[in-house]
């Protein structure tokens, strides 16, 4: 059984009020627990913040609880309870989108956006592309005027060829 030192929340709303226990790492937060070590009071005094039973708390870490990150920040402060270097306090970082649907939905829209914004410039470049050249082969044939040469030639050609229909 893999038990965790973490804290019970009571009181009443906006004013909390929490108990220190020692709990199976799969029950609920306010659910059942092993043994109640102490309490915490943040709306109260200095002195009478944390109350803690020391020797339960030592025998219940040597037999291998775990303490939470919450549990860990609290009981730091109390020298010879349990050893730092052992169990340093380590800050979870919280990755976005997890627990709300809503804000992950918002992202997801987001990143399509861009992600559409991205194909639209690109096909905007290459339009504008095809019209330079277009342009560019327009400018080459109006530089190059036909001979009166050739001219003649297209005129023989056509008329041949209209004799031939007849």
């Amino acid at each position: 059984m893999s038990t965790k030192i973490r804290l019970v929340r009571l009181g009443k709303k906006k004013s909390p009020f929490y108990r220190v226990v020692v709990a199976d790492s799969r029950s609920p937060r306010n659910g059942k627990t092993v043994s109640q070590i102490g309490t915490y009071d943040p709306s109260a005094s200095n002195d009478a913040k944390l109350v803690l039973k020391n020797d339960s708390v030592k025998k219940w870490v040597a037999g291998g609880a775990v303490l939470t990150q919450t549990a860990k920040e609290l009981l730091r402060g109390i020298e010879g309870l349990f050893d730092l270097k052992k169990n340093p306090v380590k800050k979870v970082k919280k990755r976005k989108g997890r627990g709300n649907p809503i804000a992950a939905k918002i992202e997801l829209r987001k990143e399509r956006e861009a992600a559409e914004k991205k194909k639209l410039a690109a096909a905007r470049k290459k339009e504008k592309e095809l019209a330079e050249v277009k342009q560019e082969d327009e400018i080459k044939q109006e530089v190059t005027p036909p001979t009166e040469g050739s001219a003649n030639q297209n005129q023989d050609n056509v008329t041949a060829t209209e004799d031939k229909k007849e």
